[in-house]
């Protein structure tokens, strides 16, 4: 007996509906089947991270830029 079934023994009134369509998020990243390796290095005297590897779109490269420096809390270009 499947989940569905359970839940129809327990609710025999109910009537399924269609779950609705799940909607495009503009935010989504592409996701790589390589990994990207990250480099810490003083240039300069100045700590930067260097991620190499990286194969999509450079708008996609600014968005994941973006999102590290929020979650990481570094600054930067």
């Amino acid at each position: 007996m499947d989940l569905q079934d359970q839940l129809k023994n327990l609710f025999p009134d109910h009537e399924p509906q269609d779950a609705p369509p799940e909607k495009e998020n503009e935010n989504k990243i592409w996701l790589q089947d390589d990994p990207i390796i990250c480099k810490y290095e003083k240039r300069k005297g100045k700590p930067i991270t260097i991620l190499e590897g990286y194969t999509g779109a450079n708008e996609d490269f600014k968005k994941l830029a973006k999102e590290i420096k929020t979650k990481l809390s570094v600054g930067g270009s």
